[in-house]
């Protein structure tokens, strides 16, 4: 049994934005009420692997940045916190998860 992830509603309006307006307002502005249904099974997406090690399971971190009170619209230091993904077996953070953040 495939496992539906997502839904998107068909427009009749080229170029518009569909996730900015619920499934109702976008069938209302249709004017044929079509509905176009994607389903998805998860085991037929490709799974994420380690640039590292291959490892296939990743485990949430926060790095914490120190924004100067120069940049900072409050004209205070602040502490800004970024979730980055890490391998949970050799603890690398690829680009994509937000390895680019990881500068010093």
């Amino acid at each position: 049994m495939s496992q539906k992830i997502f839904e998107l509603n068909s427009q009749s309006n080229p170029g518009s934005d569909m996730f900015s307006q619920s499934p109702q307002q976008n069938m209302s502005n249709n004017p044929n009420n079509a509905q176009m249904k994607l389903d998805v099974s998860i085991k037929d997406l490709p799974t994420i692997k380690c640039t590292s090690c291959g490892h296939k399971l990743f485990q949430p971190y926060l790095v914490m940045k120190k924004l100067s009170a120069i940049q900072s619209p409050s004209g205070k230091e602040q502490i800004v916190n970024v979730q980055v993904m890490a391998c949970s077996n050799c603890g690398n953070v690829p680009k994509e998860f937000g390895g680019e953040i990881l500068n010093d």
